[in-house]
């Protein structure tokens, strides 16, 4: 099952104006659909202004999983916290 650090492999399904929504491309665990998102917030610590600049629907990349929503099969995701040069502190 998911744990909050895991590091899974997603892909973009649709883009919204506050983040992007992902389906769990690996690990999967189970017949029942998992979803993801990426919330503007856990783009990058610099400021966002337009999310199509980052995400594309179809791009595959990996993230981490930080929250999970057992009920709703449901995993919030950073795509910043394993890419150093998205924050602000990395330099």
């Amino acid at each position: 099952m998911y744990k909050v650090n895991d590091i899974i492999q997603v892909e973009v399904k649709w883009v919204v104006e506050y983040g992007a929504f992902c389906s769990i491309i690996e690990p999967i665990y189970d017949d029942q659909k998992w979803a993801g998102l990426i919330h503007i917030s856990e783009i990058s610590d610099y400021y966002v202004s337009n999310i199509d600049d980052f995400f594309k629907v179809g791009d595959k990349f990996a993230c981490k999983v930080t929250d999970i929503v057992e009920e709703k099969k449901h995993l919030k995701l950073s795509f910043k916290a394993i890419r150093p040069e998205l924050l602000k502190n990395s330099e």
